[in-house]
């Protein structure tokens, strides 16, 4: 019973959704369900992991380059791609 439940509630979530986020959520769907996508054949270990790769690029960044972000980055990057409204600020 409690599968079926899980299965309604995603089904209303999912019916929410735009257009654009449902493509979203089926292409991560897809991709979960695919094990050669998460560790598969194709998947090599050696491979240094992301965090760490991008740990190294950012150390190289000087730290005046740094002082030039925006304090609230984080917490409004999509205000500073898109132009939309800071956090906090949507009525």
């Amino acid at each position: 019973m409690a599968n079926r439940d899980s299965q309604q509630e995603l089904l209303k979530a999912f019916q929410k959704l735009s257009p654009e986020q449902r493509g979203t959520v089926l292409a991560l769907s897809h991709a979960l369900a695919e094990p050669s996508v998460a560790g598969g054949p194709d998947f090599d270990s050696s491979t240094r992991p992301i965090e760490v790769v991008l740990a190294e690029l950012a150390s190289e960044v000087p730290d005046s380059e740094w002082s030039k972000l925006p304090r609230d980055l984080t917490d409004n990057l999509d205000h500073y791609l898109y132009a939309i409204p800071k956090a906090g600020l949507l009525a």
